[in-house]
């Protein structure tokens, strides 16, 4: 019966290895920092936006549940802008266009898979607007 023979692994060959982990993860601490700090950004500014859209519907509009609705859709679209902003930061070789590329494509299959979802949050805004 042939066996392979196993290739014997030397401890100073596991000891490169972890120390070539180490020394990448050291080099891109400082962009993952610069990242986090990006996102924190975008973190407090779309909290600041959320609070300051759902005050100005609470003073001017009768309606003031169609003010949440429209500062959490706020806070969200800053945050995800923020996210993908922090990432083409964080990680230098994720582009802009790589990135959008990507959700492009998975944004078709999120669009079928989640489309009676999005037609009842459209229809929802709608009767906040509205209020028939």
């Amino acid at each position: 019966m042939n066996t392979p023979s196993a290739k014997a692994i030397h401890p100073s060959e596991i000891w490169a290895t972890v120390n070539g982990m180490a020394n990448g993860f050291l080099s891109m601490l400082p962009l993952l920092i610069a990242g986090l700090i990006v996102f924190l950004i975008f973190w407090g500014l779309a909290s600041g936006v959320r609070r300051g859209v759902e005050a100005f519907a609470a003073r001017r509009s009768e309606f003031p549940s169609a003010g949440m609705a429209f500062g959490r859709l706020a806070y969200i679209g800053l945050m995800l802008l923020g996210a993908a902003i922090a990432a083409t930061v964080a990680f230098p070789s994720v582009t802009p266009a790589k990135l959008f590329s990507a959700l492009g494509i998975g944004g078709v299959a999120i669009g079928f898979a989640f489309k009676d979802i999005f037609q009842n949050l459209l229809a929802g805004i709608l009767l906040l607007i509205r209020h028939p």
